[in-house]
């Protein structure tokens, strides 16, 4: 041996190991004692998805095995924290009183947090704390400077001391990684750096726009999908919506932010979520790009009506509207008192003209922003283009980061 000294071993038989089921924060996505990872775009929500799950921790409102609500440590230099995190954090409805923000260096201090040299300290904080869950945001920007992101071993020597902290004092730690720009849609491939970052952590998940929002790409909705689990069983994915929310600061004056509210669950996974075009999704899309050409061939229908038939048809709700905007079908009030009513765009009629998917519709709000409210022959233009509503106020999109 290079020191000159003989290495002993160890056997311990598993008869003498405990077994114990996983304890989880956050059932079936985010383990107590793990180290989990959350991926996605910039500007994607990411920031506004961990706030939300802490106002949940720290109100005991989390699905999972803690029954009271516990404390959280943040550890971020992403946002400034008087004029963005605490905002954010209020608008999740958190208890500040639980929240932490976690820095090296005293007070007043600039002293970078660094991993792996620095996790004792962390480690130290969970205890005086006592708390159920760690955010780092963003992972790689904590990682020794000295260690190449890009190496598989050296990740993996930072990272195994985060989860010995983990496993020692039984708190779970989210760790937000960034994609990187290849065009794989394997979740798993779009991880930065090295796949080490994956590869250590027991679970990942990967917030994404939602495929099916009506909005497109300046769409509100959100979906989080989990990508990879070594704990348990594969959870549905998630649907979530970015909105607007105002709150009321230290000295009494409102503060504009955002907060990101539950909607129900989705179809998308993963792969939807990087752009993947599943075929047999295409082939639905198709049908329903042709159920709806037809229906509208001969003029327009009561939207009521044509989702009845739809539904009669096999085609859901989402397919429906993808076929809307490909269709580019427009959503006008009849009359004053007449419900909604959809036609093909003028010109457009026994053609049944699709877009391109990479192609605005005039319907979406970057269109519709320029429509008039009064189409000029008594109908009232629907604004967004859709029975669903508009896409993401400002001041929400520049909070979704």
């Amino acid at each position: 041996m290079r020191d000159g000294k003989k290495r002993r071993s160890t056997l311990r038989s598993f008869d003498e190991i405990e077994a114990r089921p996983i304890r989880w924060l956050w059932r079936y996505r985010i383990a107590l004692g793990k180290l989990i990872g959350i991926a996605g775009e910039p500007k994607v929500g990411k920031g506004l998805l961990w706030s939300y799950l802490i106002g949940l921790v720290t109100r005991g409102e989390l699905d999972g095995d803690l029954d009271e609500p516990r404390n959280v440590i943040v550890v971020t230099t992403e946002d400034e924290p008087g004029d963005t995190l605490k905002p954010r954090l209020l608008a999740a409805g958190a208890d500040l009183q639980r929240v932490s923000q976690f820095t090296m260096g005293a007070p007043g201090e600039s002293v970078p947090f660094r991993v792996p040299q620095d996790t004792d300290e962390l480690g130290r904080q969970i205890v005086e704390t006592k708390a159920a869950l760690v955010v780092i945001d963003p992972l790689i920007e904590f990682v020794d400077g000295h260690a190449d992101s890009h190496k598989s071993q050296d990740v993996r020597q930072a990272l195994a001391a985060l989860n010995e902290i983990a496993r020692t004092y039984g708190c779970a730690i989210l760790a937000v990684i960034h994609l990187n720009k290849s065009a794989s849609t394997n979740a798993l491939l779009r991880h930065e750096a090295s796949a080490a970052f994956t590869q250590v952590m027991r679970g990942t998940m990967l917030l994404g726009r939602d495929p099916e929002d009506p909005g497109g790409d300046r769409g509100s909705q959100r979906v989080l999908a989990t990508t990879s689990s070594n704990l348990g069983p594969e959870p549905p994915s998630l649907l979530y919506e970015i909105e607007p929310s105002t709150v009321t600061g230290d000295t009494g004056e409102n503060i504009e932010t955002a907060r990101i509210v539950a909607i129900g669950e989705s179809p998308a996974d993963g792969a939807a979520l990087l752009g993947a075009v599943d075929e047999d999704a295409k082939a639905e899309s198709d049908e329903a790009v042709e159920f709806l050409r037809v229906e509208l061939d001969h003029g327009k229908q009561l939207a009521k009506t044509i989702k009845s038939a739809a539904g009669d048809a096999g085609v859901g709700p989402g397919q429906l509207r993808r076929a809307k905007r490909l269709l580019r079908v427009k959503s006008v009030k009849d009359g004053f008192q007449g419900g909604w009513v959809w036609q093909l765009p003028e010109g457009d009629r026994a053609k049944g003209t699709a877009l391109a998917p990479d192609q605005p519709s005039p319907s979406s709000p970057s269109a519709s922003q320029a429509e008039s409210v009064s189409s000029g022959s008594g109908e009232t233009v629907e604004g967004d283009g859709s029975d669903e509503g508009g896409g993401l106020d400002s001041t929400a999109a520049e909070a979704a980061q």
